[in-house]
């Protein structure tokens, strides 16, 4: 397990305010344990891995945010949309790469099927618009530093 898949795992399950002291608490670890292990400066035991993916397993989806009061889709709300499921695409990634699929593969997937129903709901002009949305937003948003 990398630090970066201890760090999604330990957010998805013990959410991203305090995870790594109730971590600790779980693992019967010092914080300055985990924090080691998050930073890579500590190699990750496997029974800490192999526990991690038991309970992932077991947790349900994370709650997704309802959008912004009083606003509407005319308003531009895509990245509190973005942020809103940030959480629940993270869950499901992990589920799907548990489960043998490639991180390439996972989101293949999600961009096909989120092409194909623009282009069912609106038509291939849509499904090139949101292909154009996806190339804007690569060129204007920085890389998440998590994913560096």
């Amino acid at each position: 397990m990398t630090p970066i898949e201890f760090c999604r795992q330990g957010v998805l399950i013990w959410g991203p305010y305090g995870w790594q002291q109730r971590a600790a608490a779980h693992f019967g670890v010092s914080d300055r344990t985990v924090r080691r292990w998050a930073a890579g400066h500590r190699a990750i035991p496997a029974a800490v891995a192999e526990e991690l993916d038991r309970l992932l397993e077991r947790a349900p989806l994370p709650p997704i945010a309802p959008p912004p009061g009083g606003s509407s889709p005319e308003e531009g709300r895509d990245d509190a949309c973005a942020a809103a499921i940030r959480d629940a695409y993270v869950a499901l990634a992990a589920a799907a790469e548990r489960a043998g699929w490639t991180t390439p593969e996972v989101l293949t997937a999600l961009l096909s099927w989120a092409v194909s129903d623009a282009r069912n709901l609106g038509g291939p002009e849509a499904a090139a618009e949101t292909l154009r949305h996806v190339l804007r937003a690569l060129e204007t948003h920085p890389q998440d530093p998590e994913n560096a």
